[in-house]
């Protein structure tokens, strides 16, 4: 059990927004989603606490919840690695409205035309790791996508 933290939480963290934070130092819990990843890595004024250890999260921890691969590499300083995962767009909802956007724009959506492209079947698993996603597929010159 993690001991009480009430003492170390500095007089500024309690005063942020109109006097009050609505979640200074707040931990975040195993069976709850997370309400947003953010771009710096400062619990004063964020849920930003790991579920179990008296830490914040860290930058791949971070990008797990937005869906990134383990094998993605972030590159930086870290506090621009943070800003990198913090912006980002979740990895499954880019991926969801890239196909949806591609769709719509060869018609298909409505009309029946031919699909701009097809997603091979491991792009939509992101737990694969690196080499085992890469050898799944490979694109030809022409941008076709030839199963293995």
């Amino acid at each position: 059990m993690l001991a009480c933290s009430c003492a170390q939480v500095p007089d500024y963290a309690m005063s942020f927004i109109k006097g009050r934070s609505p979640k200074p130092f707040g931990r975040l819990w195993w069976d709850e989603t997370v309400p947003t990843v953010v771009t710096r890595a400062e619990p004063h004024n964020q849920i930003i606490l790991h579920p179990n250890q008296g830490r914040v999260l860290t930058v791949r921890e971070n990008a797990r919840l937005q869906g990134f691969p383990d094998y993605y590499r972030m590159y930086g300083p870290m506090k621009e690695k943070y800003i990198q995962v913090g912006n980002a767009v979740a990895v499954p909802v880019a991926r969801a409205l890239g196909y949806s956007l591609g769709r719509a724009y060869q018609g298909e959506v409505d009309a029946g035309y031919d699909a701009l492209f097809v997603l091979p079947d491991s792009f939509t698993n992101i737990g694969q790791t690196g080499a085992r996603a890469r050898a799944s597929s490979v694109g030809t010159p022409a941008g076709e996508v030839v199963e293995q």
